[in-house]
């Protein structure tokens, strides 16, 4: 494979600090268990084109780190389905938070200050917490709560090219590896005490159905 290697020399993609805009689009799959407890659904989380930011520096070592914030959401969803009726069989508003922060440690394959092209490798972990808060506007339905809290591992191939002395662009495939979440139900039923209406699991995935597409523009400070 050839690099190209010419002009920039003054500034270094390997060392310095950053601040970074992506464009990410992601797919992540989980199987999480359903309000009663006693199975599990599976729940598909898609998005294109979200930015985020993040902000990179080196160490006194060389060694070179990375944080994004890769999701901070809040949004409101009414659903209704009146299965061809003029009342509503299913009706009620969901509240969903979604908020996810991303750490990453990067090794460089090259070390050389006149190349343009730079590939790397880094690992991350992100941290992250989903919340659905239903709240169902007719009497048959009950109200229920959905948290999830977990931790991410994925490995990140990338590469960068450097655009001018101070600006490249990022492009990247996080691949996640092990995924750990607590995942923490209530279902709001009278008929039930108030610790039989809350339940919670623990699961450890390995080689999660995760896949991240990120493209990104940087400063180098």
């Amino acid at each position: 494979m050839l690099i190209p290697c010419a002009g920039f020399s003054q500034t270094d993609l390997t060392t310095g600090k950053t601040v970074k805009v992506y464009l990410l689009s992601d797919i992540q799959t989980q199987l999480l268990s359903v309000n009663s407890g006693a199975g599990t659904t599976r729940h598909e989380f898609t998005s294109f084109i979200r930015p985020t930011v993040a902000y990179g520096w080196t160490d006194k070592k060389n060694r070179t780190h990375e944080l994004e914030l890769t999701e901070l959401s809040f949004t409101k969803d009414r659903e209704a389905n009146t299965s061809g009726g003029s009342a509503p069989f299913y009706a009620g508003t969901i509240y969903r938070i979604r908020t996810a922060i991303r750490y990453e440690y990067r090794i460089y394959l090259l070390k050389n200050k006149e190349c343009k092209l730079n590939p790397s490798v880094g690992i991350g972990v992100m941290g992250y917490h989903l919340r659905d808060d239903y709240k169902p506007e007719v009497s048959n339905i009950y109200r229920y709560r959905n948290n999830s809290t977990g931790i991410l591992v994925h490995i990140i191939p990338r590469l960068q090219y450097k655009l001018s002395s101070h600006v490249y662009a990022d492009l990247n495939f996080p691949v996640g590896i092990t995924n750990l979440i607590r995942e923490g139900n209530r279902i709001y039923n009278p008929a039930l005490k108030a610790k039989e209406q809350t339940f919670s699991t623990f699961s450890l995935t390995t080689l999660p159905e995760y896949f991240c597409v990120r493209l990104g523009a940087g400063i180098l400070l």
